[in-house]
């Protein structure tokens, strides 16, 4: 899912989480994985997509 680096298929998201130790980790998301990895198949199938937070 989820790299500090660059994808190699199409950047469908980049999250910025803010945790309550005040670090924001960056994760960059890749297309190919939100089709592909089992967890996030299962996720969209239960949940569906969610529009972004915007804070």
């Amino acid at each position: 899912m989820a790299s500090r680096g660059e994808c190699v298929h199409k950047l469908v998201a980049e999250v910025r989480p803010e945790f309550s130790d005040g670090t924001t980790p960056r994760w960059r998301v890749c297309g190919e994985w939100l089709t592909t990895h089992p967890s996030a198949v299962a996720h969209i199938t239960t949940h569906g997509f969610q529009e972004p937070v915007i804070s």
